[in-house]
């Protein structure tokens, strides 16, 4: 972001590094990455979550504010769908996006969180 301009990603982008740190909340809570879209679909790919875990259709899924690039509680969508991934060791969550990613109007601009140390946190030690 600069004075003029700012770079935008959305999370349809299909960019492999394109990944943001989410959670499902329901009783237990589920910690993964939003790592794809399904343009077909047209609902985000949530992958690697534990095959054991038990991950029901409507449950919400938000930003989990790991990794200090997007801050916690952000609303993502809801869960449409759980499959076992092509080798069956982890589950794909399939997420129906709050948002209409064809139809924008607003955006937020978000400030990561530092993630550098207070040089004055350091003084005794040097």
């Amino acid at each position: 972001t600069s004075q003029f301009s700012s770079f935008v990603q959305l999370l349809s982008d299909n960019d492999r590094t394109n990944r943001v740190s989410a959670k499902i909340v329901g009783d237990q809570t589920l910690n993964g990455f939003i790592e794809g879209y399904d343009e077909d679909r047209g609902l985000l790919i949530m992958r690697k979550l534990d095959i054991e875990a038990e991950i029901e259709e409507e449950q919400m899924v938000t930003t989990s504010g790991l990794g200090g690039v997007y801050p916690e509680g952000l609303l993502i969508g809801e869960v449409v769908e759980a499959e076992p991934d092509e080798y069956g060791l982890t589950q794909n969550v399939y997420i129906k996006p709050t948002a209409d990613f064809y139809s924008l109007n607003y955006v937020y601009v978000i400030e990561r969180t530092s993630t550098s140390i207070d040089p004055e946190l350091l003084e005794g030690d040097l």
